[in-house]
C-alpha cells in the first residue's frame, strides 16, 4: 500500500524500484507489456555503495551520498535514453510504516460495500483515516503521510488485525511520519528522479516473492515467503497466491519459534527467501534452519525467469547471482500496484 502515489494515465511500460539500504542503493528497472506475469521483464539491475552508510538520513552527508549513488545508477542504465518515461518508487523500513485495518461494520460512514464505493468517495473518508492513524501512531495527524483503500482484506494488511467476518470490507490504512517520506522524495529529486510512490519495504519484498513464486508453484500450494531486512526478519504464509499471515521478528528475537507458527495445520510446499542473506548470521540461522523450522525445502529469490536474453546489461557483474536475493525490495517496488 503506497503511502505516496502520483498516478499517471495510460499503460505503464517502464518502472524503477529504488531500494535505499544501509550500505548501498539498489535499482531495478522492469518493463511490462500487459498484465500477465510473463509480460514482466527485467531491463536492468544495479547497485552503488553508500559512503557514509545510510543511518536514517538525518545527516546531510547521508542524503548527499544517497543522491549521488542513485544518480550514478540511473546514468549507468544502458536503456535510459530509449525508454519512455519511467515511474519510480522508493520504500521506507517496515518499522517506519504503521498499518491498520478498520472493519467497515464499526463505522456507519463505511457501510457501503467495496464495490459500491467509488474512488471519488474515498477522499471523504480522510477525517476518519486521520483520526485512526493518530490513534495507531501516537503522532499528530498533520505530521503523517497517509494512504488508504477500501477492500476485502486478505494478505499482509490483515496481519495482526483484530478478527472480523471473512469477506467484510475494511478500510486499510498505511501511515508514516511525513518527514521520512519527504526525505526520500528529496534524495530522489537531488538525483534527478521524480518519485511516483513511497511504499513499505516488507510489502515490496512480499510482492516480489509472490510474483516469482507464481511462475513455479502448483495450483493450491501453500508456501512461505521470507525476507531479511535491516529492521528485522519478516515471513508470510501464502495460500492460493495470497499472503494469509505475517510475522515480524526484530533483532534479538527468536525467528525459529515465529516461523514454526506459520506452518499451521497444512504443510508448506516450500519456502522462498530474499533480502540480505548475510544478515541471517545475526540471527544464528542458515537457509537450512529456515527449512527445518517450516518443514519444507528452501530456495532463494531468483528473477532469472523475468530476464529476456535479448536485453543487454541487465545484471552488472556485481549484481548477478547469488546477489539477486538482495534485490527483492527494488523488484517489488517496480511491481507495485499488483497484489499484495
Amino acid at each position: 500500500m503506497p503511502i505516496l502515489t502520483r498516478r499517471r494515465r495510460g499503460a505503464r511500460r517502464y518502472a524503477g524500484g529504488i531500494d535505499l539500504d544501509t550500505t548501498e542503493v539498489r535499482l531495478a528497472i522492469l518493463s511490462r507489456g500487459g498484465s500477465h506475469a510473463a509480460s514482466v521483464r527485467v531491463e536492468w539491475f544495479g547497485a552503488a555503495p553508500l559512503e557514509p552508510a545510510w543511518q536514517g538520513g538525518a545527516a546531510p552527508a547521508e542524503r548527499e551520498a544517497a543522491a549521488s549513488a542513485l544518480a550514478r545508477l540511473v546514468d549507468a542504465w544502458p536503456g535510459r535514453h530509449g525508454a519512455r518515461a519511467v515511474s519510480y518508487a522508493m520504500a521506507l523500513p517496515g518499522s517506519a510504516v504503521f498499518r491498520a485495518l478498520v472493519p467497515a461494520a464499526r463505522h456507519p460512514a463505511m457501510t457501503m460495500t467495496a464495490a459500491a464505493l467509488s474512488d471519488a468517495a474515498l477522499p471523504a473518508m480522510e477525517p476518519l483515516v486521520r483520526a485512526q492513524a493518530e490513534r495507531v501512531t501516537g503522532f499528530p495527524g498533520d505530521t503523517l503521510a497517509l494512504d488508504w483503500s477500501l477492500g476485502h482484506p486478505v494478505g499482509v494488511m490483515s496481519a495482526g488485525a483484530s478478527s472480523h467476518a471473512v469477506g467484510d470490507p475494511s478500510l486499510m490504512i498505511a501511515a508514516a511520519q511525513r518527514q521520512w517520506v519527504e526525505m526520500r522524495v528529496e534524495v530522489a529529486a537531488a538525483a534527478g528522479v521524480v518519485l511516483d510512490a513511497v511504499d513499505a519495504e516488507p510489502l515490496a519484498a512480499c510482492r516480489a516473492l509472490c510474483r516469482a513464486a507464481a511462475l513455479e508453484r502448483q495450483e493450491g500450494d501453500a508456501y512461505a515467503a521470507v525476507w531479511i531486512g535491516a529492521d528485522g526478519f519478516y515471513a508470510w504464509r501464502v495460500e492460493h497466491g495470497t499472503p494469509a499471515d505475517e510475522i515480524h521478528c526484530a533483532a534479538g528475537g527468536d525467528p525459529v519459534a515465529a516461523l514454526r507458527g506459520l506452518s499451521g495445520s497444512r504443510a508448506l510446499a516450500r519456502a522462498i527467501v530474499a533480502g540480505d542473506l548475510d544478515r541471517l548470521e545475526g540471527y544464528g540461522l542458515t537457509l537450512a534452519d529456515i527449512g527445518d523450522a517450516l518443514g519444507c525445502t528452501v530456495s532463494t529469490f531468483d528473477c532469472a525467469a523475468f530476464v529476456d536474453g535479448s536485453v543487454r546489461g541487465q545484471f552488472p557483474h556485481a549484481c548477478g547471482q547469488p546477489r539477486a536475493a538482495a534485490f527483492a525490495v527494488a523488484f517489488g517496488l517496480a511491481l507495485r500496484g499488483e497484489a499484495p
